[in-house]
């Protein structure tokens, strides 16, 4: 007997059957929780490699140099024209992956080979695109979409925030300057005013 509980349905490992309907319950929560994607490929592709949007609509391996933004990893090798999985969200596990663990040292898009990865940050300029986390030497914890357009913001609002410093601090600057020199020039006018009225009087007083 199936007994429906939160949506999905609980039944004993006795029962015959039971591994189709674990099967599908999996199945469902991927859809729950929207952990991959299924895409049409525009050319071949191994496992593991990341994938982007062509304008075509085709799915191809990415590479940071021209700005393609990669959601994540093919979960199955596949060939052009083929229909696979495409995992967006939580972890991905290759065995042909040796990762230097930890957030310190982040996985990278690669920029020199097509949907390959790295841990050497790329150049500025070269899409410099977090794919995720390390958390073994051969999993990583995806960054997402989301995170990537968080990191970017954040990025975005530390520069404009270190160039409104950089603006006061130079219109202070110029307004002290600006005051130095009026009260230069002010006790410079007085001076020479006072001297100018003394030398007056003097000049006035001989006979």
């Amino acid at each position: 007997m199936t007994t429906p509980k939160h949506g999905l349905l609980s039944i004993d490992y006795s029962v015959t059957g039971w591994n189709v309907i674990f099967n599908a319950l999996v199945d469902m929560l991927d859809d729950l929780l929207f952990t991959y994607l299924l895409v049409e490929l525009g050319e071949d592709v191994s496992k593991c490699d990341a994938l982007y949007c062509h304008t075509d609509s085709l799915w191809y391996k990415a590479t940071g140099l021209n700005g393609e933004v990669s959601p994540g990893f093919a979960k199955t090798a596949g060939s052009s024209g083929a229909t696979i999985q495409l995992h967006i969200r939580g972890t991905i596990t290759n065995s042909g992956w040796s990762w230097t663990i930890g957030s310190k040292n982040p996985v990278w898009l690669s920029p020199t080979t097509a949907g390959g990865l790295t841990q050497v940050r790329p150049a500025t300029g070269a899409g410099e695109q977090c794919m995720g986390i390390p958390i073994s030497a051969t999993t990583i914890l995806l960054m997402g979409i989301s995170e990537l357009e968080f990191l970017e913001s954040s990025s975005s609002s530390s520069s404009s925030s270190s160039s409104s410093s950089s603006l006061s601090s130079s219109s202070s600057s110029s307004s002290s300057s600006s005051l130095s020199s009026s009260s230069s020039s002010s006790s410079s006018s007085s001076l020479s005013s006072s001297s100018s009225s003394s030398s007056s009087s003097s000049f006035s007083a001989t006979p």
